[in-house]
């Protein structure tokens, strides 16, 4: 793969999603998150690939993929109003499609669209399959990480803004019921050191302590060492009820982010 590879890509995935802008800003809004998202997933997966000695062509595999990995956020939207996959279909899978249909990655090498093709379909699975390895497994990663550290800014920018006034956001919160519950299933598998199933999400503070969960699932040093930087996970905790249920699940996921940011 050639950076002019790359470029002809972004101008198909920008022409692509314009497509989905009406003109109206407030409608356009979600549009808009995901499109603003994915550029910043880009700039995040060729940090990530720096920090790994990446070959220059596996650079580029891992910002096509980043490229790609919400293209089927914007019919999802168009044709279902949400973002919640449980809800319509799953926008991975979409977004395959959506990118097949248009023949976007004829122009890569036929391991190459493997490769970026998997990426996009695992980025939002619970795990990639162990079955997956070599430069196929490492990308998949490297996206996961990518995208995570760009949700991580995009939810606590929201919930800061939410804290001072700002009127919720379905797009943003997935419609969730708010208040000061946390469910059961959430809150125990946080607090023994797991990610928090999606099916054990039943309100928006179980969404945050999925969120925070995240953490259980990064996989590259630098992503630690961003993460605790930005200082993302102690934001969501500060939305979090202080109870002390809710502290010792949050503060074991805090100790570990600190443990792997040092290694």
């Amino acid at each position: 793969m050639e950076p002019t590879d790359l470029q002809r890509l972004r101008k198909w995935f920008d022409d692509y999603a314009r497509t989905f802008f009406t003109g109206n800003d407030r409608a356009d809004g979600p549009i808009r998150l995901k499109y603003d998202h994915t550029l910043r997933v880009c700039d995040n997966a060729r940090m990530l690939g720096a920090s790994v000695s990446l070959s220059d062509s596996e650079v580029l595999l891992v910002e096509t993929a980043a490229l790609f990995h919400d293209v089927g956020r914007f019919r999802q939207y168009r044709d279902w109003g949400t973002f919640v996959d449980r809800l319509s279909v799953n926008h991975a899978r979409l977004g395959l499609q959506v990118l097949g249909r248009h023949r976007v990655l004829d122009l890569l090498a036929v391991e190459e669209r493997r490769i970026v093709a998997g990426a996009v379909c695992w980025h939002n699975a619970l795990s990639v399959p162990s079955r997956v390895g070599g430069r196929r497994r490492r990308i998949a990663l490297l996206l996961r990480d990518a995208d995570k550290l760009d949700i991580w800014k995009v939810v606590t920018d929201y919930y800061r803004r939410r804290m001072q006034g700002q009127e919720r956001d379905s797009a943003v919160e997935l419609s969730l019921p708010d208040g000061d519950v946390c469910s059961t299933g959430a809150l125990s598998s946080l607090a023994e050191g797991r990610m928090v199933r999606l099916p054990d999400v039943r309100t928006l503070n179980d969404f945050k302590l999925l969120q925070i969960g995240w953490v259980y699932d990064l996989n590259f040093p630098a992503a630690f060492r961003l993460l605790d930087q930005y200082g993302f996970l102690s934001s969501i905790a500060e939305t979090l009820p202080k109870t002390d249920n809710v502290q010792q699940a949050v503060g074991r996921a805090m100790v570990y982010l600190k443990h792997r940011a040092a290694e």
